[in-house]
């Protein structure tokens, strides 16, 4: 794998660790539908945290400082305003993933298409 690819396969497997857990707290500041649909992005973003380090075959930490940000960004101004700023990311994300998809054909199927349907997901959430 070259070098760089495997730089931004880490930066991509921080970055679904550390949405992991936001999507996690975020569900459990939400309630009924919407709690549901968080964690099950959750869980989806630690699948693709999964996928990438088989690639890596390291571990990754999650930003403490963006999961604390995020975390308070929903107390203050709702969790619908942090949904909205976390759909942002997954637009981030889907880019990125192109950008990998030579060297790691998995990341069309399982990590691209999924942060489309996450995005969307999270739209409609937001339209509630």
């Amino acid at each position: 794998m070259k070098p760089n690819v495997e730089e931004l396969l880490l930066k991509f497997q921080r970055n679904e660790i550390t949405e992991c857990n936001v999507y996690l707290s975020l569900a459990s500041k939400s309630k009924g539908k919407n709690k549901e649909v968080l964690k099950r992005i959750a869980k989806d973003e630690l699948r693709h945290y999964s996928i990438l380090k088989k690639h890596t075959g390291r571990d990754a930490e999650p930003d403490a400082r963006k999961i604390f940000l995020y975390s308070l960004t929903a107390k203050i101004f709702g969790v619908t305003f942090a949904i909205k700023l976390m759909e942002r990311g997954e637009k981030i994300a889907q880019e990125g993933y192109n950008l990998i998809i030579e060297d790691i054909p998995e990341a069309a199927t399982f990590l691209k298409e999924e942060e489309e349907e996450h995005e969307n997901e999270l739209i409609e959430l937001i339209k509630e």
